[in-house]
């Protein structure tokens, strides 16, 4: 490992491209006071393989009240509503996923997507990000159940609209595929229900 002195936090190291997968590298930190007492701590670092995984986490819901449809505003899919859906997606892997697209799709004859593919940008591991996250300018937008309420238009990741006739209870099946720069997909499969 190379060491570099940067301002605060302190260390940086790089790993060598040739070190194996599984290598352990020990850090010896000394620390020395004013007085000349001395501290040694030893921290292990591991060399994993790079590798990226999405892994679809939640979702959030909105029927906000909108102009032109039946919504209440109520959280609960009714005919007639337009639905506004924004999707918590976690990259479980070990390297930073870029240029991330999330798509939702459905065979559902009852609902017509108005939006169903958005960039989530780049998601360190380990990291959490959502479209509500993702493509708001404001520190104060988390993954929040609630977050999509307060624009839904703006901060969803997926809109649809479910017909008017379609029957009380009918299961709403969508798939959402999670795709990397690598154009690796994955996907997670869930049910909606109308009541």
């Amino acid at each position: 490992a190379t060491f570099s002195v940067v301002s605060y936090p302190g260390y940086v190291f790089k790993i060598s491209e040739a070190t194996p997968p599984n290598t352990v590298i020990p850090i010896i930190i000394t620390t020395t006071d004013n007085q000349m007492n001395t501290w040694t701590d030893v921290y292990n670092v591991t060399v994993v393989e790079p590798s990226m995984e999405l892994q679809f986490v939640s979702y959030a819901l909105s029927d906000k009240i909108t102009s032109g449809f039946l919504n209440d505003g109520d959280g609960i899919i009714e005919p007639g509503e337009k639905i506004y859906l924004d999707f918590c997606i976690k990259n479980s892997g070990t390297s930073q996923s870029k240029a991330n697209t999330i798509t939702c799709e459905s065979l559902s004859p009852y609902i017509t997507f108005n939006t169903n593919s958005r960039s989530y940008g780049k998601i360190n591991p380990g990291r959490y990000q959502s479209y509500t996250q993702y493509s708001s300018s404001s520190s104060t937008y988390g993954w929040e159940l609630n977050s999509i309420s307060m624009n839904p238009g703006s901060y969803s990741a997926c809109i649809f609209t479910v017909t008017s006739d379609t029957p009380v209870n009918t299961e709403i099946p969508l798939t959402v595929k999670m795709k990397d720069e690598n154009n690796v997909i994955w996907e997670h499969d869930f049910i909606l229900l109308v009541q």
